[in-house]
Order: C-alpha cells, then structure tokens, then sequence
C-alpha cells in the first residue's frame, strides 16, 4: 500500500501528508511537508521525515509524549532526563 493516508493544513499554502513511500527496497512511513503546483497538484515537499514501518510505535509514543507534556504542563524532560525549556 502506497499513498498518502491522512494529512492535514501546516499554513494556507501547505499540507503535511502522512503517507507509505517504499526507499530502496524498504518500505517506511513518510511525514512530509506538501504544497499545491500551478497546477493544482499536491506535491511533496523537501522538508521531511523517513522511517522504517517498524518505528512506528516509537513515533506514536513521541507524539503522544509530546502531548501529554502539552496536556499536563508538566516539565519537558529530554531523552536522557534534563529539563528542557519550552
């Protein structure tokens, strides 16, 4: 399966578009910042990110930390346990 699964508006001239793209013969999860051509066409960005399929519960846990920490306003604590700013 490949395509863009879900996206959603960054600003009113771009889209970040959540899509399986396959990379050398491995298949992964592309999170990339899209525009619209003169033409109408949604087109994808240089701006993005590139995983293997099998991270994909890592990022759900970034992401969902990263809300929690936004939810709860809690202290932002990097990966090796310093405070960070916000």
């Amino acid at each position: 399966m490949e395509g863009i699964v879900y996206k959603f508006n960054k600003n009113s001239r771009e889209q970040v578009c959540a899509a399986f793209k396959t990379f050398r013969e491995v298949r992964g999860i592309d999170l990339r910042v899209c525009y619209r051509d003169h033409d109408g066409n949604l087109k994808p960005g240089e701006k993005g990110l590139w995983l293997k399929v099998e991270l994909l519960p890592e990022l759900k846990k970034a992401v969902l930390a990263l809300e929690q920490v936004l939810v709860s306003k809690v202290p932002l604590q990097s990966a090796d346990d310093r405070e960070v700013a916000l």
